[in-house]
C-alpha cells in the first residue's frame, strides 16, 4: 500500500518538486496510505456495524426497533438494507398506530421517505416497503393521498413486480374507500382511482394484481 501511495503521490506532485525534499514525499506518501486505510476501514466497520444490527432487528422486529430500520433503509450494506425493511413490513403490518406514535415525523413524511424504496433494484425491499404503505393507506390514509397519482402511475410501470404493484393496488383501494373524501377534487381523483382498479381487475397480467383489484372496486 505504501508503494501504490508513493507512485500516487509522485504522479500528482511530481518526483523533482523543489518544495519536497525525497523524506517529505516519503512522509506524506505514508500520511496518505493511512489515510486511505482508515477511510477503507471504517467503510467496512461501518458496512459490518449496520449488518450485524439490521440481524438483530430482523430477528426481533418490535417497535423498539423502527428507527433503527428507517436509518438502515440508507445503509451501503445491501443486507442491512433487506434486513431493515422486513423489520418495517413486520412491525407496521402488526400496528401502524404504534409505529406512527414512535415516530416523530409527520405521517405523509414517513410515506414520502419510503416512496423511492418501491422502485429499489431488490425485489424483496420493494415488496416490504409496498406492503408498508398498503398498511399506511388503510390505516392513515390522508398520508398516503397526496402521492396517489405517483401510485397509480408506478402500478402501471412493468418494472415492479406482482407483489409490490399488488401491494399498491391495495393502497389505492384503501384511498378510494376512505372515509373524507368527498370533496370535488378528491372525487375527481376516486373516479380516476376506481376506473384503473376497474382495468386491472379485468386485464392485469398478474393474478394478485387482478384480485386485490376486484375486492376494491
Amino acid at each position: 500500500m505504501f508503494i501504490g501511495s508513493l507512485f500516487l503521490f509522485r504522479a500528482v506532485f511530481g518526483t523533482t518538486s523543489a518544495a519536497f525534499s525525497s523524506g517529505d514525499v516519503s512522509a506524506l506518501a505514508s500520511l496518505v496510505a493511512f489515510v486511505y486505510a482508515s477511510w477503507i476501514g471504517f467503510i467496512t466497520w461501518e458496512e459490518y456495524t449496520d449488518r450485524n444490527l439490521s440481524r438483530s432487528i430482523r430477528e426481533r422486529p418490535s417497535i423498539a426497533t423502527v428507527n433503527d430500520a428507517f436509518g438502515l433503509l440508507q445503509s451501503n450494506d445491501d443486507e442491512a438494507r433487506i434486513n431493515a425493511s422486513y423489520c418495517l413490513s413486520a412491525v407496521v403490518s402488526t400496528s401502524p398506530k404504534n409505529v406512527v406514535n414512535t415516530t416523530a415525523a409527520p405521517n405523509e413524511e414517513i410515506v414520502e421517505y419510503l416512496l423511492p424504496y418501491l422502485r429499489d433494484d431488490d425485489p424483496e425491499i420493494s415488496d416490504n416497503v409496498g406492503n408498508v404503505v398498503a398498511f399506511m393507506a388503510r390505516d392513515y390514509p390522508q398520508s398516503v393521498e397526496p402521492f396517489r397519482d405517483r401510485l397509480l402511475k408506478l402500478i402501471q410501470r412493468d418494472v415492479l413486480t406482482g407483489d409490490v404493484r399488488g401491494n399498491l393496488t391495495l393502497a389505492i383501494g384503501f384511498l378510494t374507500l376512505s372515509e373524507g373524501t368527498d370533496s370535488d377534487l378528491a372525487g375527481l381523483s376516486n373516479r380516476k382511482a376506481r376506473q384503473r382498479l376497474q382495468e386491472m381487475a379485468r386485464s392485469d397480467p398478474e393474478q394478485e394484481v387482478r384480485e386485490h383489484a376486484e375486492e376494491l372496486v
